[in-house]
């Protein structure tokens, strides 16, 4: 059924497998189930039409001209928990945030600790976006294998030993090879962690990360935040924070601390009211949140769940920049913030120890990852120059835009 209506709020009001469509031919498919996945590509290509893959938890973009949209947001059951195996079979419209609810109770956790938990699965893989553990950086890490549906109507499983070129380029592509289905997660036993913070400076920070690296610490998530308060630190000074396994303890039992994750996430959200708010919350993270006699031990399941409440889903840019570079693209990068008076919600940095085989990956270990989420960044040609800066020290940049999946 095709309806066609005056104001484009309504699309977000889809039922499961109904087609809604705009004066300008826009057309909105909200998917519950893979046959309502397959129809609508089905109705792309017999309509010639490019097709996108977004969710609504995502910031939508404005609706192009005969596109199909295909919306995944309801996408999002459990299919399989293989226990013994270590396995999760789920929708990729779920979010990691979601995925590791149902696990916590069998007191298991993901293997792979994404920077953005509130982001559903398809969209981190699409991306290829990093994650906060030195060793398992990348989302390929933590899952088996990967159902697709090609442009073509067929649907193939994907992995690293049965089709391994496919695999490769899968990873980052955007979604232009296919829709991704339903994913095999890799699960981990629910570890005891240690938590330890301390406010470091960049070329502190990139000493710490190469000693922790030469040590082959056992550090389970490591990750920081920039001081994006105006001052004499604006983008110079990181709070950095590391868990570690606690002698390879198993947790007792799941314990979430609810209390301390709301203080945290409202700091974070009051934060966004401006600069004044910015260089409090900074202030009370590093005396009070950063003090590490006030903060017990943690399971890696509670990691997770709180990195989801601490981060907005992706947004902006995330920019790989070599180690040894880092410093010195700070440094640039602070001048340019500050003659073009950007603001920022929050800047998170992340090591990146390894080299990916993936396609559209770094080829090279030994970096950093910045997810920006930037409060004032307003034109495009302003948006172009953070993407010049890190190809100018060797870096890269991930891809944030769906891309039209081909139709043949």
């Amino acid at each position: 059924m095709i309806k066609k209506i005056g104001f484009r709020i309504a699309l977000l009001l889809c039922v499961s497998g109904s087609v809604w469509a705009t004066p300008s031919s826009t057309f909105v498919f909200n998917a519950q189930s893979t046959p309502d996945i397959v129809r609508a590509l089905k109705f792309a290509r017999e309509n010639q039409k490019s097709v996108i893959v977004q969710s609504t938890a995502q910031n939508n973009p404005l609706l192009d001209k005969g596109v199909v949209y295909l919306n995944l947001h309801d996408f999002k059951e459990l299919i399989t928990l293989y226990l013994k195996k270590k396995i999760m079979l789920v929708e990729s419209g779920m979010t990691w945030n979601e995925a590791q609810q149902l696990l916590t109770p069998y007191n298991l956790s993901l293997k792979f600790i994404p920077a953005h938990a509130n982001d559903p699965i398809f969209q981190t893989i699409n991306e290829n976006r990093s994650g906060l553990s030195p060793q398992n950086a990348w989302v390929a890490d933590g899952i088996a294998s990967i159902r697709l549906l090609q442009p073509d109507g067929q649907i193939i499983t994907v992995s690293r030993d049965a089709t391994p070129e496919l695999w490769r380029g899968l990873f980052g592509s955007g979604g232009v090879l296919g829709v991704i289905l339903d994913v095999k997660l890799k699960l981990v036993e629910n570890r005891n962690l240690i938590r330890h913070a301390a406010r470091l400076s960049l070329p502190e920070y990139i000493a710490a990360v190469h000693e922790q690296a030469q040590a082959n610490a056992d550090i389970r998530a490591s990750f920081a935040r920039v001081d994006v308060a105006s001052g004499k630190n604006f983008l110079n000074d990181l709070y950095v924070v590391n868990y570690w396994v606690k002698d390879g303890e198993l947790a007792d039992s799941p314990h979430l601390h609810p209390v301390r994750n709301r203080i945290a996430d409202s700091l974070y959200q009051w934060s966004k009211k401006g600069d004044w708010e910015k260089r409090l919350r900074w202030q009370m993270e590093t005396a009070l949140l950063g003090n590490n006699a006030l903060h017990p031990e943690l399971t890696q399941a509670d990691l997770l769940l709180r990195q989801s409440r601490m981060t907005d889903s992706a947004s902006g840019q995330v920019y790989y920049i070599p180690a040894t570079h880092f410093v010195a693209f700070m440094e640039d990068f602070r001048t340019l913030a500050k003659t073009q008076k950007w603001a920022f919600n929050q800047i998170s940095v992340h090591y990146l120890e390894k080299p990916s085989d993936l396609l559209l990956a770094p080829k090279q270990g030994d970096m950093i990852a910045l997810s920006i989420h930037p409060s004032k960044i307003s034109s495009a040609e302003q948006k172009s120059l953070l993407p010049d800066l890190a190809l100018k020290y060797e870096g890269g940049f991930a891809l944030t835009e769906p891309r039209p999946l081909a139709i043949n």
